[in-house]
């Protein structure tokens, strides 16, 4: 089944360096948090523009997270993938309501977190629990489809109830009446914490964190687990350092999984723009004999002309043909007519001997040869060069065929009069017409164009 680039790569084994990343990244948290947690309950500076600023940033991160493993859903159809991206998309809509409803920080934010973490995290769990048991299975186009109604409209819908429950239902109630006691000794806290311990566990032991998005998302939850456990055993108050320590990993961790996606997904492109180089210089190239094709000779001899008319230089072009190749064709087959082609492409390459130079396959048994800043004497030279190397090559060769060449030689200097878009086909035509006339005059034999030759 073909996957698109991103699938690509998060459906690939995680590398020695991203795994030393991660764990470097793992003991750093680790021990910042060692040395916090006894300063936790310090009461900082409060800055009101924190928490907006906290909020866009994670509303904006989240929402990236969910779009990137909505693509990922589409190319491999995976429903553990699909969950996970709803998961993520939940997040993004409560953190938008958070930013637009939030009244008062103190008990709001309180169970906005609770609330996020507690649907979260088991959405995790379900999706490691799906990867374990249906990753094999793959849903059919449709069906995507069809779940994609309800990966969109549940997290919306469950982002919309919650957050009425908090601003209108009876959470708030709780903690006008018992203070943040209530919620220290509320089980629910002491529950989230043991789910985020059994989410982690479930991903390392069912993906062994073999892919790079289960790595960075084992990361992702790691940082949830230490948030739970500061706020459950430390309690930090609002705008304590416990308190923005926990929000600054929540954001980097956040930025972690995304940042990956989005550094391999650069280095996915300028693979790709490397890739799709090669296949336009392959789709410039003939089949059989490996020099530069039709296309490419129209191309190139346009731009050609249009440098040679910036720098005032001459060009020249030669066009090339094997003497009674339809005789060849006939008596010994195709395959030898085959070899006596790729035999005069490999002598008229070695005509082109400076960078601008370039051979092409005009069409059949024709070659064109395009030099630019060249001579008339020296286009005519390396034409009867040419024609002499094809002659004298069975000599050195007795199981080749006898082949000659005939060639027609057109050279133009620029005239700053001329209009560049005629002298693309009047050059070509005055090569052709010269080649006629070599033909003409007797075969093996080079002529330059004349205006009498037309």
């Amino acid at each position: 089944m073909h996957q698109s680039p991103l699938s690509s790569l998060l459906n690939s084994r995680a590398s020695t360096v991203q795994r030393s990343v991660v764990l470097t990244l793992v003991v750093f948290v680790a021990m910042a948090y060692v040395m916090i947690t006894p300063f936790a309950s310090i009461h900082l500076m409060p800055n009101l523009a924190f928490v907006p600023a906290l909020l866009s940033a994670l509303m904006m991160v989240k929402g990236l997270t969910s779009y990137l493993l909505f693509l990922h859903y589409f190319s491999v159809r995976r429903i553990s993938i699909g969950l996970l991206a709803a998961v993520y998309l939940f997040i993004t809509c409560w953190t938008g309501s958070q930013l637009l409803y939030i009244n008062d920080f103190e008990p709001d934010l309180r169970w906005f977190w609770l609330l996020w973490h507690g649907v979260a995290e088991p959405g995790i769990f379900l999706a490691m629990v799906g990867h374990g048991l249906f990753d094999q299975y793959r849903l059919s186009p449709r069906g995507v489809r069809r779940s994609m109604w309800a990966l969109f409209l549940c997290p919306l819908l469950l982002a919309w109830v919650l957050s009425h429950l908090v601003l209108y239902g009876p959470l708030p109630t709780i903690v006008q009446a018992y203070g943040w006691s209530a919620l220290r000794v509320n089980p629910f806290e002491g529950a989230l914490f043991l789910c985020d311990i059994a989410t982690l566990t479930s991903i390392v032991l069912i993906t062994r964190l073999a892919s790079v998005l289960h790595l960075w998302l084992a990361f992702v939850v790691f940082i949830a687990m230490l948030n739970s456990s500061m706020a459950l055993f430390f309690d930090p108050s609002l705008y304590s350092l416990g308190w923005y320590a926990s929000n600054v990993a929540s954001i980097i961790s956040a930025l972690g999984l995304v940042y990956v996606m989005l550094r391999e997904l650069n280095h996915i492109y300028s693979n790709i723009q490397f890739a799709n180089n090669v296949l336009w210089v392959k789709s410039m190239r003939d089949g059989l004999t490996g020099l530069f094709n039709r296309r490419y000779l129209d191309d190139q001899l346009a731009l050609e002309q249009q440098r040679a008319l910036r720098n005032g230089q001459p060009l020249a072009v030669i066009l090339v043909d094997i003497d009674f190749f339809k005789r060849i064709n006939d008596t010994h087959g195709h395959r030898r007519g085959d070899q006596c082609l790729v035999r005069i492409a490999r002598i008229l390459t070695s005509m082109a001997r400076r960078p601008g130079d370039f051979v092409a396959r005009y069409g059949g048994e024709e070659f064109a040869i395009v030099l630019p800043e060249t001579t008339v004497e020296g286009a005519l030279a390396r034409a009867e060069s040419a024609r002499r190397m094809v002659a004298q090559e069975r000599s050195d060769d007795p199981g080749a065929l006898p082949l000659t060449i005939s060639a027609g030689v057109a050279y133009w200097r620029p005239d700053a009069n001329l209009s560049v878009e005629k002298l693309d086909p009047s050059l070509m035509h005055q090569a052709d017409t010269a080649l006629y006339a070599a033909k003409k005059f007797g075969r093996n034999q080079v002529q330059l164009y004349t205006p009498q030759d037309e």
